[in-house]
């Protein structure tokens, strides 16, 4: 194994040290291009199919006038996207570089702006211009040496961590994508019993309020109910409509749940889920005759029993100005006008 020196060393520093895209490419290329004594250099990455982003380069100019001139006719990129024998390409190695030579980019261009030599590398599972692709490129003039063996071996002991970078920095950028998510669901959380799963019914958050009422549900060894799960993979496949799901926790507390679906700054698939406990006293025929909701059912046996709005708001974990509305739907429905009337209605019908 060959004995790294200083700029590579640095090289690995910096991927050890970044946390974004742009700081692994900012901190890594001025070793690598110290380290091959290189003539210009560029890290790039593509935020979607056919695009491509400068993270960091050695000469703007240079690069400006590739991109608008050169960069839609290149061979070189669909001899790269192509190929797949490994992760550190010399552009001397690609079946097609002989052919290649002849284009006036690398017979006239490429020479006139002290680039000869070229050197492709590949810093994560994905080809070169797809979406998600970040890739480094290393150039050298037309007085010095093609990249060599050693050369290649050196970059294969530097590769791995600058592989293991690029996958930590697009972890924290899907982190930094979903903050804004998760912030939305905070503000709005206010003490509420509130929890958001991924589309294949993964837990991502969950409120204080929510964590004490699934209690025995969280924790080391434990997991949400199936049933629960399940209706969160329905209801984000589209299969399964119905925002209303009721489930029976591990201390036999009936919850109910509304489901919403949500979307991340990246357009990925979350459903925000909104829980409280039901006291379950009306009969399903009651409810349905005047077509009550969930949360108007819960409130109307809350009635029953002669809580106050602010004793309603408590045990439902939601506002007073929210109990103030459903009893307002409550009363309209059963065409009454008071709460007093309402609740006698409602104990009837227990």
């Amino acid at each position: 194994m060959l004995a790294l020196n200083g700029a590579l060393a640095d090289v690995i520093e910096a991927s050890r040290e970044a946390v974004t895209l742009d700081e692994l490419a900012h901190g890594a290329l001025d070793g690598l291009q110290r380290a091959f004594d290189c003539s210009l250099g560029c890290v790039t990455h593509c935020p979607q199919d056919g695009e491509i982003r400068i993270l960091s380069c050695t000469n703007s100019t240079v690069l400006q006038e590739y991109r608008h001139h050169w960069f839609a006719d290149d061979p070189i990129n669909d001899a790269i996207r192509n190929y797949n024998e490994s992760w550190i390409i010399p552009a001397t190695r690609l079946p097609e570089w002989k052919t290649m030579q002849t284009h006036p980019l690398y017979a006239e261009w490429a020479p006139s702006k002290n680039v000869r030599f070229l050197l492709h590398l590949r810093l994560n599972h994905t080809r070169y211009l797809q979406a998600g692709a970040t890739n480094v490129f290393l150039c050298r003039s037309k007085q010095g040496p093609d990249f060599g063996h050693r050369e290649i071996l050196a970059l294969s002991q530097v590769l791995p961590d600058l592989e293991t970078a690029v996958r930590r920095c697009e972890r924290v950028a899907a982190m930094n994508a979903l903050s804004p998510f998760l912030d939305a669901l905070l503000a709005d959380a206010d003490g509420r019993a509130r929890l958001a799963l991924r589309a294949d019914g993964q837990l991502i958050w969950v409120s204080r309020a929510a964590r004490r009422m699934l209690a025995g549900h969280l924790g080391r060894g434990r997991s949400l109910p199936a049933a629960l799960i399940e209706k969160v993979r329905r209801f984000a496949a589209g299969d399964d409509r119905a925002p209303e799901f009721r489930f029976v926790a591990t201390d036999a507390t009936r919850i109910s749940a509304t489901l919403q679906i949500a979307l991340s700054g990246t357009g990925e698939l979350f459903v925000a889920i909104g829980l409280r406990p039901t006291s379950g006293g009306l009969p399903d025929e009651f409810r349905e005759r005047f077509r009550l909701t969930g949360a108007e059912s819960d409130v109307l046996s809350d009635l029953a029993e002669g809580l106050s709005n602010a004793q309603i708001a408590e045990r439902r974990m939601v506002s007073v100005a929210t109990v103030r509305t459903h009893v307002g739907h409550v009363l309209s429905k059963l065409a009454v006008r008071s709460r007093l009337q309402a609740g006698v209605l409602a104990r009837a019908a227990m």
